[in-house]
């Protein structure tokens, strides 16, 4: 075995991680929600080789969709795929530090157009919001358990996030 493959590889990651942080993509890393109940939710994750990966979490029986964000201009982008392999389309995103928020834009798989903006916040406080309160209990009861199992908290509602369209978004950089 040559040493120096695995030098090589390890600074790859290195540099690559490196240039994910510098565009702050750390701030992406946790559990967000979305939709006016807040019951849309996904997950962004980085991953032991350095990627940044997206998981759509749907609360129903509804397919998981994943795929791996890249850097791409202003924003983050990932082509997303359900676990067979059914492509499903491509999703960007970027931090609004101001508003402790990402804010979203999904495509379809055979569409050209970018679907409206998408705010999502973080989940952060352990009391249910009042819109959970307001759920079905066994809604409320699944969105309960689900915080117990994985010991995170829950977003307060919060306005969405709205940017002028001819004014680029850009991922906020490391100090």
């Amino acid at each position: 075995a040559d040493p120096k493959i695995g030098a090589v590889c390890t600074r790859e990651v290195a540099s690559s991680q490196q240039s994910l942080e510098e565009l702050g993509a750390q701030m992406l890393v946790g559990t967000w929600r979305y939709g006016d109940k807040r019951v849309g939710k996904y997950k962004i994750c980085l991953t032991e080789w350095g990627q940044l990966r997206f998981d759509e979490q749907p609360l129903s029986m509804g397919r998981r969709a994943y795929g791996f964000l890249e850097p791409t201009d202003h924003w983050f982008q990932a082509i997303l795929n359900y676990c067979d392999g059914e492509p499903v389309g491509t999703i960007r995103l970027v931090y609004v530090e101001e508003h402790a928020a990402i804010l979203s834009n999904f495509r379809g798989v055979d569409q050209t157009e970018w679907q409206a903006d998408l705010t999502s916040h973080k989940r952060r406080q352990a009391l249910p919001t009042v819109l959970e309160m307001n759920m079905g209990s066994n809604e409320a009861n699944a969105i309960e358990e689900e915080q117990e199992e994985e010991g995170e908290e829950v977003a307060k509602e919060e306005p969405k996030v709205r940017r002028p369209h001819n004014q680029p978004l850009r991922p906020k950089k490391a100090k």
